[in-house]
């Protein structure tokens, strides 16, 4: 019986295999999270023989269950064309699928799933260009795969910390094991990029920008809060625009179908997302009259 790759060799194969695509498509793209996060970042733990002696210092991956790439946000449709060529089915939108419309889900029957991202949420929309400047490269799937550097990884990692609850490990090794001269490095990149508030979240500095528009955004993911009206209310006040308010509404009353395909396993029927927004609609209504019996009236 043939062994099935573990899990961290299927990623940095189908890590590979994204590069290659890349490569065809001329598109720009750099590997994150996952197995493309630097050896320096990286947890560790000593193994030692039956008699308790030393052998060696082994290497803990971090833990990921599909790949990510951040593509220059000009060359996402070619790539996504490119993928779509070798098989990769698009799973959601940009727009619907998380609070901060950066990344869609993507969707291979061999290889599994990859997060495409247009952007990095806390990181300004011409960030790109920074981060690719600095780039290295590391072998993954035994293709070079360009890689942010071991800096931008650090400030990386502490926005996707900051969006992922509290107690997240990758603030340890982002954050806390890092030194005086690489905190620095991080804070002076999260100022040139537009992230301060997305580190701030991730290192416990967030009341400092409590006027930002961003604030409950971040708040509400930082802390975990499972409330869907607040983060509903978090995303109306961080839309700045019309344009981007409209969206939020639009995504208010309207289920995304590619959500519920993702969930369900199949295209959904008209009759599947009327339910499923009624649903939605019924469980906001339903927090909303909760906290006004708790607070006497208030929402």
């Amino acid at each position: 019986m043939t062994k099935e790759p573990s899990l961290h060799v299927r990623l940095r194969l189908t890590h590979g295999v994204l590069q290659r695509i890349a490569d065809k498509a001329g598109a720009d793209v750099l590997h994150v999270k996952g197995p493309a996060v630097a050896r320096e970042l990286l947890d560790t733990r000593d193994i030692h023989d039956a008699e308790g002696s030393f052998e060696r210092t082994e290497i803990i991956h971090r833990n990921s269950s599909d790949a990510d790439l951040l593509i220059r946000p000009e060359h996402v449709h070619r790539f996504l064309d490119g993928a779509s060529r070798h098989g990769w089915i698009r799973k959601t939108s940009f727009s619907t699928s998380s609070a901060f419309g950066h990344a869609m889900n993507i969707f291979h029957p061999t290889l599994g799933n990859a997060d495409v991202h247009r952007r990095f949420p806390g990181l300004a929309p011409e960030a790109f260009d920074e981060l690719w400047r600095a780039r290295t490269s590391t072998d993954l799937g035994h293709v070079p795969c360009p890689t942010p550097s071991v800096t931008a990884q650090r400030l990386l990692l502490l926005l996707h910390s900051a969006r992922s609850g509290p107690h997240h490990p990758d603030t340890g090794r982002a954050w806390d094991r890092a030194t005086a001269d690489e905190r620095t490095g991080v804070l002076a990149l999260a100022r040139h990029l537009g992230a301060e508030i997305g580190v701030a979240a991730a290192v416990g500095d967030l009341e400092a920008f409590r006027d930002h528009p961003e604030y409950l955004l971040w708040k509400h993911f930082r802390d975990g809060n499972p409330s869907r009206l607040d983060e509903w209310r978090a995303r109306w006040r961080a839309a700045t625009t019309v344009g981007k308010k409209a969206a939020v509404v639009q995504g208010l009353l309207f289920f995304d179908p590619s959500l519920l395909e993702a969930e369900l396993g199949h295209a959904p029927s008209h009759r599947e997302v009327a339910q499923r927004t009624l649903l939605r609609w019924r469980r906001l209504l339903g927090e909303l009259a909760a906290r006004r019996t708790s607070t006497g009236g208030r929402a």
